[in-house]
C-alpha cells in the first residue's frame, strides 16, 4: 500500500494515538456499526480516517447521543 493510501486508513493503535481514544473504543465502534472495518489478514483491521473524523465530529454536536 502506498504511503498516501496508508494515510487514508488508520489501525487501532494509530486511532488511539491520533484521537486520544482507546483501542477498545476502536473495536467497539466497529461492533456497533459506526465504523466500517477493512481487514488485512487475520490480525490487521483498518478503518477510513475520514469516517473516524466524521463520527467524532458528529458526536461533538450538541444533542447527539453518544451511542445508538
Amino acid at each position: 500500500m502506498k504511503r498516501q493510501e496508508q494515510d487514508k486508513y488508520v489501525d487501532a493503535k494509530t486511532f488511539a494515538q491520533d484521537y486520544s481514544l482507546s483501542v477498545r473504543t476502536f473495536f467497539h465502534w466497529i461492533r456497533e456499526g459506526k465504523l466500517t472495518p477493512y481487514r488485512l489478514g487475520k490480525r490487521k483491521t483498518l478503518v477510513k480516517r475520514a469516517d473516524v473524523v466524521r463520527l467524532i465530529e458528529s458526536l461533538a454536536q450538541p444533542g447527539t447521543p453518544m451511542s445508538k
